[in-house]
């Protein structure tokens, strides 16, 4: 049996949740550049969404 695929729904809603997250953090680097545990957090994240 296959697994079942999420409702647009929920896809919508986590492409929201995921779209939200990103600008805060662009605007949170962006008034805070020398926070090095947000830019390491960042990248980690940015190479995550790369490879999938």
């Amino acid at each position: 049996m296959m697994p079942q695929m999420p409702s647009r729904e929920k896809l919508l809603a986590w492409i929201d949740q995921v779209s939200f997250a990103v600008v805060e953090m662009n605007l949170y680097l962006d008034t805070h550049p020398e926070d090095e545990d947000a830019l390491a957090f960042f990248r980690e994240k940015w190479r995550f969404e790369k490879k999938h």
